[in-house]
């Protein structure tokens, strides 16, 4: 009964140290794995290039005064990729980080007020200093050219 109890005293603690061991090597796996993977994530090429870019800044006139209200709005052609700022009283917009390509320029009257921010009685402004083919991405014959550094660009609406 003695013999029996020590082989199974004997067999208890292997099994205590196996699992010890399992124990203490799983932990330290992981961890090692976790390093492996932190230390070698930076590595390689991005998936992505780096977007070279420009800064841009836009003039508008129209009859050689300044646009002073509106919105330029720039859609690269071909990739559908947009900018746009808003125009300030001397009818200048700055667009910065503009990705390097042709676009298509277009200028938008501001937007309309909310309904329960006007008179009704009040007539709605026309803007009549940015002439309807300027103002749709379809029908704007305006186009800039964004190289990578400052680009200037005057358009003046007839």
């Amino acid at each position: 009964m003695i013999s029996f109890t020590l082989i199974h005293l004997l067999q208890y603690e292997k099994t205590v140290m196996r699992t010890k061991r399992i124990l203490f090597e799983l932990p330290l796996t992981v961890v090692t794995l976790i390093c492996f993977a932190i230390l070698t994530a930076g590595c390689g090429e991005s998936a992505q290039p780096e977007k070279v870019t420009g800064t841009v800044d836009i003039s508008v006139t129209y009859a050689g005064k300044p646009v002073s209200e509106g919105l330029v709005q720039m859609t690269k052609v071909g990739e559908g990729v947009y900018s746009s700022s808003p125009l300030d009283d001397a009818g200048h917009a700055s667009i910065p980080d503009a990705e390097v390509g042709d676009y298509i320029v277009f200028i938008t009257p501001p937007p309309a007020p909310a309904p329960h921010e006007v008179d009704p009685s009040t007539k709605r402004k026309t803007y009549s200093n940015i002439p309807d083919p300027f103002r749709s991405e379809s029908t704007s014959t305006l186009k800039a050219e964004v190289k990578e550094g400052k680009n200037e660009f005057q358009f003046e609406l007839k």
